[in-house]
């Protein structure tokens, strides 16, 4: 908000102002409201399953309700706190003008209505789900399923053509049409579009709550696994088949690193991101067969690529923990450590195992965007105006940027692993250090400097070539500062990081100085 309201007060009016306040403040909170499932649902119910300890609460009187709603409203109590204290952020925006009190009252309306969904979206995959990346990554598919892939997908058929506002009905129970509804409330429509879009977000979150809670009153039966759950058991291991004539490739690399072997076995993930790469290739396929010609504007271009490029890095911190908690909780890692299998092996193992499954997806998407830079120039034949583009300049440096950051995060996320308790903590760490902070380094250097130079003799401030140095340094720092640290605590503290799990790095360091010890007095003899 601040950031907004020194770009707009210099030259907006109060009442536009305000408006762009709300805005901001607006998505702000729905997109926090959104994360709540994720970060606090996610693995409520599977971390009981695991520790076996679902059962013990079956052997109260407590019923699946008790248990689902009270998992649920004690993880989502800090969230939903932390969401009452943005909401005062609503007030100024109302005070400036522009803001009537029914978006405000729409606003937290849709706000609560959508961290009750994505609440009991986190609960549903957590109750189908055992492994917490597993349960994790179906509540993130799902939220962004429901999220974007519906008006894309309304957007890609030509809904607008069946009939009238064909792409708003359909479109109701999509949480992004809450958002457009609350900021642009009353003003997009009829009211009943926005109360019947809320009636459909509370529907399916009591839809999800109604199969997360029959799914736990049942999970803690050792019963036969279900029909479904076999074929799906049966299709991922005929995924999971080594193709015909690998024995000698697979036996090689078994000399080379036997983690390198122990993670190559897992090909699910490999056929994913090859359906994935090919859904991509389609759509871009088909938005030019709806267009008549590959002629889409560079800002879409580079919001798909920067869009693709963060959702890739997310894959890589959620996957990059996962074999180094995996054993260090099942006591694994310490068994590892006893066999000539050193640290730095294991580390090299891991790195390469994560190089392979990634590494061909990095330079297809590298790839496939030089491609569009150069569909792009053919189609406007002008090289010249498309390096003056502020977009274009920040899509090229974002290419150059992306190998970078994929590596860093692969190679943090074993330190990571090391130093938290569980995965979904070492992946939000890693979020936080590698996508949240460079831009809030980037606008925290970046407006204090516009506001000196607009202040020093009336200059016009900031250049789009500083701009996007300072993006590039903010990028580019962390990356550096991170991954140099990583490196030197997984080459010379690695025993130590594994024999004190989840110990902050300031209590570690206290432990290692050197005590004095206390002078006492000998005990008489007799005494």
């Amino acid at each position: 908000m601040t950031i907004a309201f020194v770009e707009f007060a210099s030259w907006s009016t109060t009442t536009r102002l305000g408006s762009v306040l709300f805005t901001v403040a607006a998505v702000i909170m729905m997109i926090y409201a959104m994360l709540t499932g994720p970060l606090a649902t996610a693995d409520c119910l599977s971390r009981e399953r695991r520790e076996g300890t679902l059962g013990l609460l079956f052997l109260t009187p407590l019923r699946g309700t008790d248990v689902v709603l009270g998992k649920v409203s004690a993880a989502s109590l800090d969230h939903l706190l932390g969401l009452f204290s943005l909401l005062p952020l609503l007030a100024i925006p109302f005070l400036l003008g522009g803001v009537s009190p029914a978006q405000v009252g729409s606003t937290v309306l849709g706000v609560f209505s959508l961290m009750l969904f994505s609440l009991a979206v986190g609960a549903w995959a957590s109750s189908l789900c055992t492994d917490s990346r597993a349960a994790l990554g179906l509540t993130l598919v799902t939220l962004l399923a429901i999220t974007f892939g519906v008006p894309l997908f309304l957007e890609l058929a030509g809904a607008r053509l069946w009939f009238s506002d064909a792409d708003e009905i359909l479109a109701l129970p999509c949480p992004l049409y809450t958002m457009m509804c609350c900021v642009e409330f009353p003003a997009r429509g009829s009211a009943w579009k926005f109360w019947l879009n809320l009636a459909m977000l509370t529907g399916m979150s009591v839809c999800c709550l109604f199969i997360a809670i029959k799914r736990t009153s049942r999970a803690w039966h050792a019963a036969e696994p279900s029909r479904v759950l076999r074929q799906l058991q049966r299709w991922a291991s005929v995924i999971n088949k080594p193709p015909a004539g690998s024995s000698g490739a697979r036996r090689r690399l078994l000399d080379f690193n036997p983690l390198a072997w122990l993670e190559s076995r897992d090909r699910l993930q490999n056929r994913l991101i090859g359906v994935l790469l090919l859904l991509n290739t389609g759509f871009w396929v088909l938005l030019s067969r709806n267009s008549d010609a590959w002629d889409t504007s560079i800002d879409a271009m580079v919001a798909w690529s920067i869009i693709t490029q963060y959702l890739l890095c997310l894959w890589i911190a959620i996957q990059a923990p996962r074999r180094l908690i995996d054993d260090r909780q099942s006591g694994a890692l310490e068994l590892v450590l006893c066999t000539d299998l050193s640290p730095r092996e294991y580390v090299r193992g891991a790195m390469y195992a994560m190089i392979s499954r990634f590494g061909r997806v990095v330079v297809y998407l590298l790839a496939f965007e030089l491609l569009l830079v150069g569909v792009h120039l053919v189609s406007h034949g002008d090289a010249l105006a498309f390096l003056k583009n502020s977009p274009a300049q920040l899509w090229l440096l974002s290419m150059v940027v992306f190998p970078l950051l994929a590596y860093a995060i692969a190679k943090v996320g074993l330190y990571e692993a090391l130093v938290r308790r569980n995965s979904i903590s070492a992946s939000a760490h890693l979020v936080v250090k590698f996508v949240l902070l460079p831009w809030i380094l980037f606008y925290g250097c970046l407006l204090p400097l516009d506001l000196l130079l607009r202040g020093a003799g009336g200059r016009p401030g900031i250049t789009d070539t500083v701009a996007m140095t300072f993006w590039t340094a903010t990028q580019l720092f962390p990356i550096l500062f991170f991954l140099s640290r990583a490196n030197g605590k997984l080459r010379r503290q690695f025993r130590v990081l594994v024999s004190e799990p989840g110990i902050p790095w300031w209590k570690r360091f206290l432990r290692t100085q050197p005590r004095q010890e206390s002078k006492q007095r000998p005990l008489a003899a007799g005494n």
